[in-house]
């Protein structure tokens, strides 16, 4: 008897196909919902980790650049013209001659501000055109780091749209007559050049997503790079000496800057949180800037 009854009552609570199909559907439509929230606060929570990280990586001592792309409306004087301009919020450097003001980088062409277009929705990034847009410094003096005797680091999160041939920064007349360089060849091939030695790695840059680069002079060893945190140094070559140092050839973001002076060989893409250290960081810090920025 008590078998039967509690037959019938587990009948009578048992859900029918139906109105499982119904609480599913409900699920389905707050998961809808709620997912996108979620989503939204776990990227507000990686920024705002990123903005800690910004703060101690600004106190660095050996930093010279950084531009987070945070300021828009930044201007600076050049030559009696009010220019717009990244702002370089490196303050920690302790070199004597060192000054942050003076690394403040003049936007050149008509780059457009992906304002809340960066790596998250609150960040922003400078969209390269790859026809006239590029970066440089007021003085062709300032970032003179001879890869002979220097140590030095560059890195720069990325997210490439066009082909072919493009220059990331330089500090160049042309590919063999460069301080150094680093540019890519489509998404397949990354370049760094030295001196007069250029040395490529395979690096399958996938279009249309946020890359870290790194690229690390360190004296009497090979230049090497980085791709997400990774060493990318499959390909080596010897590093040499430059015999010809061709210091007044302008430091140029996004761009080679060529004969002249006049840039050629321009990115086409988005760039977000650009940095330069007057020392090799270790692979251990490099993939640490990779995952404080990381926003996948």
């Amino acid at each position: 008897m008590s078998m039967i009854i509690l037959k019938q009552k587990y009948r009578h609570c048992a859900f029918t196909f139906i109105e499982m199909i119904l609480v599913v559907s409900i699920i389905g439509i707050l998961a809808g919902i709620l997912m996108p929230s979620f989503a939204r606060l776990r990227d507000k929570a990686k920024f705002v980790r990123w903005q800690g990280f910004q703060t101690g990586v600004n106190l660095d001592p050996d930093i010279m650049i950084n531009f987070n792309f945070e300021f828009e409306d930044f201007s600076v004087y050049h030559q009696g013209i009010a220019m717009p301009a990244l702002y370089n919020s490196a303050n920690g450097n302790k070199r004597v001659d060192y000054s942050q003001y003076n690394y403040h980088g003049l936007i050149n062409g008509s780059p457009e501000w992906g304002r809340g277009g960066g790596r998250w929705e609150f960040k922003n990034c400078l969209m390269f055109d790859g026809n006239n847009d590029y970066v440089t410094l007021p003085n062709s003096q300032l970032l003179n780091l001879n890869p002979g005797n220097e140590d030095f680091t560059f890195t720069c999160w990325i997210r490439l749209y066009g082909g072919g041939i493009q220059y990331l920064f330089s500090k160049a007349k042309n590919s063999v007559k460069s301080q150094y360089n680093l540019h890519l060849n489509g998404g397949e091939n990354l370049f760094a050049g030295v001196g007069n030695t250029q040395t490529h790695w395979k690096s399958n840059i996938i279009y249309g997503k946020w890359v870290h680069l790194a690229m690390v002079n360190e004296v009497g060893k090979l230049v090497r790079t980085y791709v997400n945190g990774k060493e990318v140094t499959d390909i080596v070559g010897k590093t040499d000496i430059p015999e010809e140092a061709i210091y007044d050839a302008n430091f140029v973001l996004g761009a080679m800057g060529g004969e002249g002076g006049i840039p050629r060989q321009y990115f086409s893409g988005d760039m977000d949180e650009f940095m330069v250290f007057n020392r090799a960081l270790q692979p251990s810090e490099i993939r640490y800037h990779y995952e404080m920025g990381n926003p996948y």
